[in-house]
């Protein structure tokens, strides 16, 4: 229906009509009550009368009300008064991008901008589960005072629900049917023209489209016909963006990755576009500028800097979900972004020049080589057999692993070479995870696991230190006295400590506990130790400190740089840069079900981990979250249906019988270990008995539901496994310390776990000795049994990953499933959950997208 000036609807004075088409009528408008200008937008009497799509809207229009993101039209208010459904927005002052476009090209800078803008949006959006699969010139806005905001969320659907439902906010035409295509010609991505499921990366297809009109001043895809567009969208690639002085081939680079056919291709995420985007202020196209920042902590506490500098910013400032805060003096200037590909970067190293750098890099861990990037050049040269890097010598020498084998994406063994980039590798010894020159070039610094242990050796043969966890980055001090590294509790687990080690063995503690850590480096005098880690709820940042002697405090640290996803440091130069590599993580949990030939993805906001599945295969409980008192413990049915979120924390384990979700709510003070019913019924809060502090999210249920094992600590003691049940009773220790456990005996009574060397034995929760597992490897993780109890089911530690069978009394193997899923190509699956007949299985993988950058 149409309004007239001066009617009213609610408490809006209704002033003059601002537009109207298929989606609705808009009106400026007055907010009696707050004495504000607004816009208010009037929906066709279709949705008030349906009382199923007007639930939906009310729904939805919650969701978006609550995103409150400074690149996204607000959502003020919304409802029905009469017959007439209304939802009110915030009045911009400005033109649309597609009004801007009609005077041609934009100048690069203000593209970029536009597009950074325009990914925080959607960044924003996605972590909600929104995807807006309509994004194009017309429904982004450039307000007067240079922001932007994307409009109309009039295609927006929730991300988690099937692809079959598009409940939309403001859709008008109907309820979209199986195999609808939704969308404006042009801008769909390929999975939207074939009516297929969507997801956030669809958005970032449309968003490559955006970016590339902007710079061509034509669109990526137009053809005579709709038909023909949508054929050249499934076929073809939009003609190379004409040559402009201002358009490095980085930035064109970023908007073909944008526009890749397949999703898995594509940049993972909106904050990954944005962060590339962003980076380009080392290749001559400045950042953002300051006013543009906006606040507001994201899942993990993503934070950056904004420093001052007379042409540039800091790539970081005002990235999706940062805050802004005064730097050290000795904050970084600026970025040299020096990869663009979407790969994974395992090493990097300055070569003694400063300007040749030697990295590892592939599109999976399968594919790791070894390239070298010289005198700035921006095209890097492979060079050597695969192998990974460890570091370079004052000589140039290179230290490299050969024959190489991934214990995880963090830890890999192989056989410790010295090469050059002309020579090949020649062997100097096997069974090598980490390793640094000396200063000379004559000895090493290494790491290698012998006994369970992992030593730090230095020269080799002689050992500095030991620890059951691992052992990672080593870098010898410039004077050849002393050894920084990092020591981590569980292999493959990077929580951990900063340490330096002296020649006779005594150490000094750098830093930590951190809940991530990654990276090392000296500066060139040696005062000053590099490193990476994480605190409280922050990602991976770089951080600076003296250089401690054994038996002194554990000095003050410096905050050196703070970016969106992740920044670890690896190297330093004689001049002060910094060699960093920058990633982002994405966390996939999926679930093979039964007479389904591929495996699900129930991935909820791109941070699911530690997947538990119950017997049946019907219900999977996961953390939502990377890291930190942001995690959820969320429960849903693995077909698919919208989750549920629990407790905040990380989830443990769910019962076999699907009745129980155990949840470390780690927000809580003290911590509290909660079972929730997964019917009706409240939830119960555990007894704690002597623990001091629940550490993490491991947990698993006995066969009959009726107890768990979780770990946690005692007051001023190390993490321990214990045991509970649901009468109410506190917990108590079971295993001995350095026990690691993987799951209950077959018929319940023991708990199967691996010794510090990695032997597996099934020890008795009465008391008693512990019996030998011999026919599982060191190399096996036991992840389930048989129903008779005769075989047991273990996951490799492999890429790819596989399940197999091995009967118990003979040894004997056979493979049930090799992992492959979908988005994780190239990755370590860890398995977690498997039922009985080996059918139905639930994993998770992480996905890095790695760049690699120079920081002066």
């Amino acid at each position: 229906m149409s309004l007239t000036p001066g009617s009213r609807l609610a408490r809006y004075e209704i002033l003059s009509p601002l537009g109207a088409g298929g989606m609705g009528e808009v009106y400026r408008a007055r907010d009696t009550r707050l004495d504000r200008d607004v816009a208010v937008k009037i929906l066709p009497e279709s949705v008030a009368s349906d009382p199923e799509r007007l639930a939906r809207f009310d729904r939805e229009a919650k969701a978006i009300a609550a995103l409150s993101h400074p690149n996204i039209l607000a959502l003020h208010d919304a409802g029905t008064e009469g017959s007439v459904t209304f939802a009110v927005m915030e009045l911009l002052e400005g033109e649309t991008l597609r009004d801007r476009l009609t005077s041609g090209a934009l100048p690069p800078r203000r593209a970029i901008d536009i597009a950074v803008q325009i990914a925080r949006g959607l960044a924003a959006a996605h972590a909600k589960g929104l995807v807006h699969r309509d994004l194009k010139p017309e429904n982004v806005f450039l307000v007067a005072d240079g922001h932007v905001k994307i409009l109309d969320f009039g295609l927006a659907k929730a991300a988690d629900q099937p692809a079959d439902t598009a409940a939309t906010v403001t859709q008008l035409p109907g309820v979209t049917d199986p195999g609808t295509v939704l969308g404006t010609v042009g801008y769909m991505a390929p999975e939207q023209v074939r009516g297929q499921a969507i997801d956030a990366r669809t958005d970032l297809f449309a968003l490559g489209a955006v970016m590339y009109e902007m710079l061509a001043g034509r669109r990526a895809f137009q053809a005579d016909t709709a038909a023909e567009t949508m054929t050249a969208i499934l076929k073809e690639d939009p003609p190379e963006l004409a040559a402009r002085a201002e358009l490095t081939p980085a930035l064109a680079s970023i908007v073909r990755h944008a526009l890749e056919k397949q999703p898995s291709e594509r940049f993972q995420s909106a904050r990954d576009i944005a962060f590339a985007l962003q980076s380009l202020s080392g290749s001559g196209t400045a950042a953002m500028p300051a006013s543009h920042t906006t606040g507001g902590p994201s899942r993990r506490g993503l934070r950056a800097i904004a420093v001052a500098a007379a042409a540039l910013l800091l790539v970081a400032a005002g990235a999706f979900g940062a805050k802004l805060f005064s730097p050290p003096p000795s904050a970084p200037k600026a970025f040299t972004t020096l990869t663009f590909d979407d790969t994974i970067i395992r090493s990097a190293r300055f070569m003694p020049d400063g300007r040749t750098i030697a990295y590892t890099a592939g599109r999976s861990w399968e594919t790791l080589r070894m390239f070298v990037l010289r005198d700035g050049g921006a095209t890097p040269q492979p060079f050597g057999p695969p192998g990974v890097l460890l570091a370079t010598s004052k000589s140039g020498e290179l230290a490299v692993l050969t024959d190489v084998t991934f214990v995880s994406g963090l830890v890999a063994i192989g056989t410790l070479s010295r090469m050059t980039f002309d020579s090949a590798p020649r062997p100097v010894l096997a069974g090598v995870k980490s390793a640094d020159w000396s200063p000379d070039g004559n000895s090493f610094a290494i790491v290698r696991r012998v006994e369970g242990l992992d030593r730090l050796e230095y020269p080799i043969g002689t050992v500095l230190y030991k620890s059951p966890g691992y052992i990672s980055d080593v870098r010898i001090s410039p004077d050849g006295t002393r050894v920084l590294f990092m020591d981590h509790q569980t292999e493959g687990d990077d929580r951990g400590w900063v340490r330096i080690a002296d020649r006779d063995g005594t150490i000094a503690l750098v830093a930590g506990e951190f809940p991530s850590t990654q990276g090392t480096a000296w500066s060139h005098d040696g005062g000053t130790v590099f490193f990476s880690g994480a605190v409280g709820n922050q990602n991976l940042v770089v951080w600076s400190a003296p250089a401690p002697r054994a038996g002194g405090a554990e000095p003050s640290r410096t905050q050196l740089l703070s970016v969106p996803g992740e920044m670890a440091v690896v190297d330093a130069a004689a001049d002060g840069s910094l060699l960093t590599i920058g990633s982002n993580r994405n966390y996939r949990v999926g679930v093979k079900l039964r007479h389904e030939t591929v495996e699900r993805d129930l991935t909820y906001q791109d941070t699911s981990w530690g997947p538990s599945l119950s017997a049946d295969g019907s219900l999977l409980l996961f953390t939502d979250g990377r890291g930190g008192p942001d995690n959820a413990g969320v429960l849903r049915r693995t077909d698919g249906s919208p989750p549920a979120r629990l407790g905040d924390g990380a989830a443990v384990a769910l019962s076999p019988d699907g009745k129980w979700a155990l949840v470390n709510e780690l927000r809580a003070s003290p911590q509290k270990l909660v079972a929730y019913p997964t019917g009706p019924g409240d939830p119960v809060v555990l007894s704690r008995g002597l623990v001091d502090k629940y550490t993490d999210g491991f947990g698993y249920w006995s066969p009959d539901s009726t107890a768990f094992v979780f770990r946690a600590a005692e007051a001023n003691k190390g993490p321990r496994t214990f045991i509970q049940t649901m009468d109410g009773s506190g917990p108590r220790v079971v295993v001995p310390e350095g026990v690691r456990v993987a799951l209950f005996s077959a018929d319940g009574r023991g708990l199967v776990g691996a010794t510090p060397a990695g032997k597996w034995q099934v020890h008795p929760i009465d008391g008693g000795a512990p019996s030998d597992l011999a026919v599982v490897a060191a190399t096996d993780e036991p992840v389930g049994w048989t129903t008779d109890g005769r075989a047991v089911i273990v996951a490799t530690r492999t890429i790819p990953a596989r399940l197999e069978r091995i009967e118990l009394s003979t040894g004997a193997r056979r493979v049930l499933r090799e992992l492959r899923p979908p988005g994780l190509e190239g990755v370590r699956v860890t398995v977690t959950s498997v039922t009985a007949d080996g059918e139905q299985f639930a994993y998770y993988g992480v996905r890095q997208t790695r760049t690699l950058y120079v920081v002066k």
